[in-house]
């Protein structure tokens, strides 16, 4: 959804977007089969999914062509932007308490590694503003 740039080490400057694709594909349900579904069942089922064999997603970016908008999110970009695929990452175990866990995750969607910074995209920062308050809730 939200937009990035990849900044290599001579300056050059290229604005992408991740995606997550999972390894072994996606299904889906039919609405009425959903609608049957408690709220929960995604994450109650990833444990009893992760004793059975690690769950693996392909970490992809979606490079911006130029005049690609970067600053709002809503708006997807072409499906013929190229596509580069960063590595994967696997699952291999839920976490034992995954209540206590929660509490202690932070994510803030600005705090980047080099080589990647912050588009233009305000719903970057406006959600880092949400993170900050919902963690400090979450930890009283």
């Amino acid at each position: 959804m939200n937009a990035f740039i990849l900044v290599n080490a001579a300056g050059s400057r290229q604005p992408f977007r991740f995606q997550f694709q999972p390894v072994a594909g996606v299904e889906h349900l039919a609405k009425a089969e959903a609608a049957k579904m408690p709220p929960n069942f995604l994450v109650d089922e990833l444990p009893q999914r992760l004793a059975k064999a690690p769950v693996a997603f392909h970490v992809m970016a979606q490079l911006a062509n130029p005049g690609d908008q970067t600053s709002d999110p809503s708006q997807p970009w072409p499906a013929d932007r190229r596509m580069v695929d960063l590595g994967t990452i696997t699952l291999t175990k839920a976490a034992s308490d995954n209540a206590a866990a929660e509490k202690e995750l932070v994510f803030w969607p600005n705090r980047l590694e080099d080589g990647i910074e912050v588009s233009d995209d305000p719903m970057i920062t406006t959600r880092f503003q949400a993170y900050v308050i919902s963690f400090g809730r979450r930890s009283q």
